[in-house]
């Protein structure tokens, strides 16, 4: 019998050779499936759950990612001129220090910003990405501020703009810079110096640059670990993360592009793509359980499924929250549609959970507070008060939330 991995062995295989389950590293937090640690956080979230809120002005549609007891975040602090990286104590969201860098404004598109790309940490730095002009630059800096160093990695060309978040795992640090056409490339660098290590060029569709980011994935406990890539021409690939050479590949060969992080859980992986004008796509694939084997492509959906926002997996089932605000539980095994359900949305942020409740935010500020199982189920919702596009971080026990003019904490510090 096929033996089945669930994305909390995922979790926990990378957690113990990476970071402690309190932290949310990256876009989308530790393996980058939207799963943090704070089990004392209310299921039905309310106001009095709030420990602070603090003014965030400047556009970005960056998410906060979180180290130790340090939030790290970008904004444009001059809009179209100069971005900014900073930093927050996560326990009375008192601003630590700002670094600011000027940049040459380009072409995107009037949803995304030039603040658009979260960064990612580690016990030793904080990395973010920026487009300035043509140019893709990477720094990394020190927890207290200082630039440690910094290089640029290529050129974008892309109809919405950049959005390249990084990703670390261990001395490595990941970019996937999937811009138009042939000038694209996944990118290993070493993360104390910024020295590439390896590099595969890849190439999309014309318009079709893609954002996802890269994701750990194990078989079992003892095989090795490899990072999986999405876009649209290629598909999902395996690679090994030292040394950049292919483990496998299976393609859906999606018309779209890529930009949500799939979700995986018992095996099952589902990712999508889509396009404003182009319709989406969605494929269900299952992961190989023996380091060796590949992928297996079991089916496809186009109804009722997300663009930009990523899945959430949980317990076997994924939830799946649609741009146009339409909700829905698929089974991962059966791959059919367990409930589905209009919310007011519509979304553009992601899911997110402590393994006991969803939390989702959609572009008007509201917070909804869903139970997972068998029927839709709103435990709660908050109206923040203002727009948001960012993804929520769960850690030190808590959820922070970003909005357009806001950083807030529910649950109280640890």
């Amino acid at each position: 019998m096929r033996s089945k991995i669930t994305v909390n062995l995922v979790l926990s295989l990378i957690l113990s050779a990476q970071a402690s389950s309190q932290e949310w590293s990256r876009y989308r937090g530790i393996a980058g499936q939207g799963i943090g640690a704070a089990p004392d956080l209310p299921a039905a979230l309310a106001e009095e759950h709030i420990a602070w809120r603090v003014p965030l002005t400047g556009p970005a549609q960056s998410s906060p990612v979180f180290w130790g007891s340090k939030l790290f975040l970008t904004r444009e602090s001059t809009p179209g001129e100069v971005l900014e990286l900073l930093c927050l104590d996560a326990r009375s969201g008192e601003e630590l220090w700002a670094y600011e860098l000027p940049f040459d404004p380009y072409r995107k598109h009037k949803l995304n910003s030039f603040a658009g790309s979260t960064p990612s940490a580690d016990a030793d730095a904080v990395y973010f990405t920026w487009q300035s002009g043509p140019s893709m630059y990477v720094a990394a800096l020190d927890h207290e501020g200082a630039e440690l160093w910094q290089e640029e990695f290529g050129n974008f060309i892309g109809m919405h703009g950049s959005n390249c978040s990084p990703v670390v795992y261990g001395d490595l640090l990941y970019l996937a810079h999937d811009s138009e056409g042939d000038t694209g490339a996944w990118v290993a660098l070493n993360r104390s110096s910024g020295e590439e290590v390896w590099r595969i060029p890849q190439s999309n569709i014309d318009n079709m640059a893609c954002y996802t980011t890269a994701i750990p994935f194990q078989e079992s406990e003892d095989a090795p670990v490899s990072l999986l890539f999405t876009n649209t021409v290629h598909g999902l690939s395996a690679v090994d993360p030292q040394t950049g050479e292919l483990r496998w590949n299976v393609n859906p060969e999606f018309k779209t592009r890529c930009v949500a992080t799939p979700a995986i859980t018992d095996g099952m992986m589902f990712y999508s793509g889509g396009s404003g004008r182009a319709g989406k796509d969605a494929t269900f694939v299952e992961l190989p359980s023996e380091p060796g084997e590949a992928a297996t492509i079991l089916g496809s959906k186009r109804r009722n499924i997300p663009y930009v926002p990523s899945a959430l997996a949980l317990g076997g089932r994924f939830y799946l929250f649609a741009d146009n605000g339409l909700a829905s539980c698929i089974d991962a095994a059966s791959q059919e549609e367990v409930w589905k359900q209009r919310m007011d949305g519509p979304f553009f942020s992601s899911p997110v959970s402590n393994g006991e409740t969803i939390y989702i935010l959609d572009n008007n500020g509201i917070l909804y507070c869903l139970q997972p199982g068998d029927e839709y189920k709103e435990l709660s919702r908050i109206d923040l008060g203002s727009a948001s596009w960012a993804v929520p971080a769960i850690a030190d026990g808590g959820l922070f939330v970003r909005t357009e003019s806001e950083l807030i904490r529910f649950g109280e510090p640890r």
